[in-house]
C-alpha cells in the first residue's frame, strides 16, 4: 500500500489553503494516482503560533471554566447600523446575442458535459458591461 503524508501547520478548521484542496482533490480523483491512502497530519496543540491563537485560547478557557452558555454578540448592527441586502434568488442571466454568439463559437470546443450550461443560461435585457470595458480598453491604446 503506498500512502502519502502531508503535514499541516495550519489550522485545519480555516479552510484557508486552496491549494492544497484543490491538490488533494486531484490526488483523490486522478486515474494516474499511485497511493492508497492520503493522510494529513497537524502540530500538536500549542506547538505552532499564530497571532489568533491566544484569543481563541482565551475563548476556549472562558467556555471550559465558566459553565454559562456562550451568546452571539451582533456588535455590528448596534453599532454600524448596517442592514443585509437580499440576496439575489435568480441569476442575472446574459445578452441574447452574446449567448448565440457563445453557442456558436465556443460550446463546440468544449466538452459535451459543459453544453448543457451554456444552452440553459438565462437570457437579459441588461446592458452588457464587458462589451463597454473592451471598448475603454481599446480606446486607451489608439
Amino acid at each position: 500500500m503506498k500512502k502519502v503524508v502531508i503535514w499541516l501547520d495550519d489550522c485545519g478548521e480555516q479552510n484557508k489553503n486552496w491549494c492544497l484542496f484543490t491538490k488533494l482533490t486531484y490526488l483523490v480523483n486522478s486515474e494516474k494516482a499511485m497511493h492508497d491512502t492520503i493522510e494529513l497530519k497537524y502540530f500538536e496543540k500549542g506547538h505552532t503560533y499564530m497571532p489568533a491563537d491566544s484569543k481563541h485560547n482565551q475563548l476556549l478557557w472562558y467556555k471550559n471554566e465558566f459553565k454559562e452558555d456562550l451568546c452571539a454578540l451582533d456588535f455590528f448592527k448596534s453599532t454600524w447600523q448596517l442592514k443585509e441586502e437580499p440576496a439575489r434568488c435568480s441569476p442575472c442571466g446574459i445578452s441574447s446575442s452574446k449567448k448565440l454568439e457563445i453557442i456558436k463559437q465556443l460550446v463546440p470546443l468544449m466538452l459535451p458535459t459543459r453544453h448543457a450550461f451554456w444552452k440553459s443560461l438565462p437570457e437579459s435585457t441588461a446592458k452588457d458591461l464587458g462589451v463597454e470595458h473592451e471598448r475603454r480598453i481599446s480606446n486607451q491604446f489608439l
